[in-house]
Formats: structure tokens, C-alpha cells, sequence
């Protein structure tokens, strides 16, 4: 079978671009033929290297044309390509020209984020779109709320999955606390300047690393200028995935005060490594990954206070820690494996074919 998907990018440290890695890898261990196009800017000497790593090829990156020239090669690749199955990963490009094929594989969309542009973006054309799949029910359910029931029966919940833990957990010297994510307001960071400093105001030992970049990161330097420089807090910038578990492997709690998220990758990594989650609650996405006050905490938005009193409760309380270090990588290891992911996308994949 051959399979290709169309992605905008892939990118150091984005989560879009570590889906589509992990899916190719499961595609071709299964025995298909893996093949990935993208269509926006990309970092095209990481994208070439990973893929490799992943067995799948890049037949075309399309970054460096105009809009009408970026449709028609499009469109062309896909045609000489004549894959059996075409993924489609929040992609107006590749939605665009789905009326226009001459050769027409069959076609699923991934609805990677919860917000009204992804649903747009997978309705167009939604006639020629043989399936959605959503990483969470609630996803799933506010597609069918956004195009009014019309596809439900071909929207299918398959949740992401993650690699076994990267290391076994060492005793750090300090409490390692640590951030994963885009500089951007979504992802909540405008929150963890006042949030670091009240904890340091209540005489908290702790180091803190925020991994990643966006908008916000010259901000988040600013107001984080006395406390870097005092080794409190590092800033890795965007780092290779690898780092990233590396990284996270050897945290103790994961500060995620996110607003939006499609299903929480960064979430169900931290906690396959045994790192707590303190995060924000999205109905039907974050309480499907963490149960609240056992495997992690769940927290209003915004609230400093909330995410302060729950770091400063797993601080003051190491054997409170170590059980929520445990039951959350259990959680991961029963729910969120890579061998449940690819079970779970290969069986769709083949019934779709038939």
C-alpha cells in the first residue's frame, strides 16, 4: 500500500511535524510505502534527515512558490504519485484541489487542533474526503457540531500514541520542573514569568527549563532576564525530538498551561517518562489524558494561584510526587503506547482500502 501524506511543515520541535514522522514509521514497518509533501516552509535539511530516519521520502516541497503555482504542482505531484491512500494534515492546499484530480486515492483528513480554522479547513470539499479521524472524542464531536452531523459517520477517534520512556528517572539534585510547547499565547506562557517568581517568593528550591520558541519568547527572556541569569531557568530554544524526551525523562513535573490542544502529545510523553502534568483543563481533551490529583492535575486557565498551590503540593510532598510520577506513567504505558497508535491506524488504513 502506498500512502502519502501532505503536511504544511515539518519543523524542529513541532508536534505536527512529530506525528507525521511517527506515522510514516508505522506505515512502513507494517510493510507500505511511506511518502510525505509539504507545502509550506520548512527546515528542508531536518525534514530530508528525519524522514530518512523514518523510512519515508519526500517527493516535493512546495514552500517556495506562489499560491496558484503551489495548487497546480500540488496537484501534479499527487497525480504522478498515485498513492492508494492520501493523509491530509491541516492542509488548505491539498483540500483545495481534491475536485480537480484525475486520479482520486482515498482520502482522510486529520483534525489536529481544536479551533474553528482546522474545522474549516477539513470540510472543504468535504465530498471528496473519505474519513476524518480526531485524537479525542470531544474533537470529534465539535467537528460534527461544525459541519452539523453531516459526516459523523465517517469521523473515526483514533488517540496519538508515544515512545516507551527515554531513561529511567535519577534523583536531581533540585526539583526539575519543565515546559514544552510554542512561545505563543495559546499555549499559556504569558502565565509562567509571575507564576515562577511566586514560586521563588515562597523560598522554592527548583530549576525550571522552557524548551521551544515563538512570538513570545523575547517576552518570556525579558521578564525571566534575573532568574536565567541566576541559572533558575533555562531557555533550549527549539531542540530535536530526541532532547525533547531527554529532557522530559528527567523532569519531575511538566507546567503545561495550555488553552488549546487537540488531544496534549506533549502531555502523554511527559508522562510516559514519569513526569507529573500540571495543566489546564479542557473538557474532553486534557481529562482524557490526566485524571485530576492522581495521575497529574487539571486547572483552570490563566489561574496562577491554581498551578502555584498545585507545584508548591507536589513539592512539599515527595511521596505524593512519586505516586503521581507512577500512576501517570502507567496511564501512558495502558492508553497512549505507539503499539496501540499503529494497531489502532492500520486497521482503518486497511479497512479504508478495501
Amino acid at each position: 500500500m502506498k500512502i502519502l501524506q501532505i503536511v504544511p511543515f515539518i519543523n524542529p520541535g513541532s508536534g505536527l511535524g512529530k506525528y507525521v514522522l511517527t506515522l510514516s514509521s508505522i506505515i512502513t514497518e507494517a510493510g507500505n510505502e511511506s511518502n510525505v509533501l509539504t507545502t509550506h516552509t520548512s527546515n528542508f535539511d531536518f525534514e530530508i534527515q528525519e524522514l530518512k530516519k523514518h523510512c519515508a521520502k519526500s517527493i516535493g516541497q512546495l514552500g517556495a512558490y506562489g499560491r496558484f503555482k503551489k495548487l497546480w504542482k500540488c496537484k501534479r505531484l499527487i497525480e504522478a504519485h498515485k498513492p492508494d491512500i492520501l493523509i491530509i494534515n491541516y492542509n488548505g492546499t491539498a483540500q483545495l484541489i481534491l475536485p480537480f484530480l484525475t486520479y482520486r486515492p482515498k482520502t482522510i483528513h486529520i483534525l489536529h487542533n481544536d479551533t474553528p480554522d482546522f474545522y474549516r479547513v477539513g470540510a472543504i470539499n468535504a465530498k471528496y474526503v473519505d474519513g476524518w479521524i480526531a485524537p479525542t472524542k470531544a474533537v470529534a464531536e465539535r467537528f460534527n457540531e461544525y459541519t452539523s452531523g453531516k459526516y459523523s459517520s465517517k469521523v473515526r477517534v483514533i488517540p496519538h500514541g508515544v515512545e516507551d520512556a527515554f531513561e529511567t528517572h535519577s534523583k536531581n539534585e533540585k526539583l526539575e520542573l519543565i515546559f514544552v510547547g510554542v512561545h505563543y499565547e495559546h499555549k499559556g506562557v504569558k502565565i509562567l514569568p509571575p507564576l515562577i517568581k511566586k514560586l521563588l517568593g515562597q523560598g522554592l528550591d527548583f530549576h525550571f527549563t522552557i524548551v521551544g520558541k515563538g512570538i513570545l519568547t523575547n517576552f518570556l527572556k525579558e521578564e525571566l532576564r534575573d532568574e536565567e541569569d541566576k541559572g533558575i531557568v533555562t531557555f533550549t530554544g527549539v531542540i530535536s525530538g530526541e532532547d525533547v524526551y531527554r529532557l522530559q525523562a528527567k523532569a519531575d513535573i511538566f507546567v503545561y498551561p495550555t488553552h488549546i490542544d487537540s488531544f496534549g502529545l506533549v502531555i502523554a510523553e511527559a508522562m510516559m517518562n514519569g513526569t507529573v502534568p500540571v495543566t489546564t483543563l479542557l473538557p474532553g481533551i486534557t481529562d482524557n489524558i490526566v485524571e485530576n490529583g492522581a495521575s497529574g492535575f487539571l486547572l483552570p486557565y490563566d489561574d496562577v494561584n491554581a498551578f502555584v498551590d498545585a507545584i508548591q503540593c507536589l513539592i512539599n510532598n515527595p511521596e505524593r510526587l512519586a505516586q503521581m510520577k507512577k500512576a501517570a506513567k502507567e496511564k501512558a504505558q495502558k492508553c497512549f503506547s505507539l503499539r496501540q497508535m499503529s494497531e489502532n491506524y492500520l486497521t482503518y488504513l486497511n479497512t479504508l482500502k478495501k
